[in-house]
């Protein structure tokens, strides 16, 4: 599993590249997924830069900041934009793909490598999950799990347990106002 890090391997910005600011939700401006941001300058940029909402400051990418992850996952390239989160505890490779390009991630490179990423998050109790605009798949080493659509009020919650072929596992949507 690739390791997260503060700093930016050398030769790496962002360049004109603004995906995030397309594809990540930002709640303060009430931006969702898959929408350009008003503020995100065609040049690439941010227009408010100096104000903008702490989940953009926080923001990292996992291709500017992990020296491990190769050029070709460089979001404008790939049309992704990787972020590791810790949610509960739980370590996760989060794939944001532009619904502009739908199935990106299952082109190659990418597509062996995010398996190949899964083997290494499932041993650390850990998994992938994708958003190609509100939907979300689970990338597990043996396969893909379509959850559909998610709306903001919602998440999923799951169950793993040990098979003699491996992990399976049980996915359920959760509504944070159930």
């Amino acid at each position: 599993m690739p390791d997260v890090t503060s700093s930016t391997p050398r030769g790496r910005s962002c360049g004109t590249c603004a995906l995030c600011c397309k594809l990540l939700r930002v709640a303060a401006l009430n931006k969702p997924m898959g929408q350009w941001c008003p503020h995100c300058l065609k040049r690439g940029g941010c227009g408010i830069y100096e104000t903008r909402p702490e989940e953009c400051r926080t923001f990292n990418c996992g291709w500017l900041t992990n020296p491990e992850i190769g050029d070709e996952w460089q979001p404008t390239r790939s049309r992704m934009v990787l972020q590791y989160t810790i949610d509960h505890g739980l370590h996760k490779l989060v794939v944001h793909v532009d619904p502009g390009s739908p199935l990106s991630w299952k082109n190659e490179p990418y597509y062996s490598q995010l398996k190949r990423w899964a083997r290494n998050f499932e041993e650390k109790d850990g998994f992938i999950t994708l958003y190609v605009g509100k939907r979300l798949i689970v990338v597990l080493p043996q396969k893909d799990i379509d959850l559909g659509t998610f709306d903001l009020d919602q998440s999923f919650s799951y169950r793993k347990w040990r098979v003699a072929s491996g992990w399976e596992y049980e996915f359920n949507k959760v509504s944070q106002h159930a």
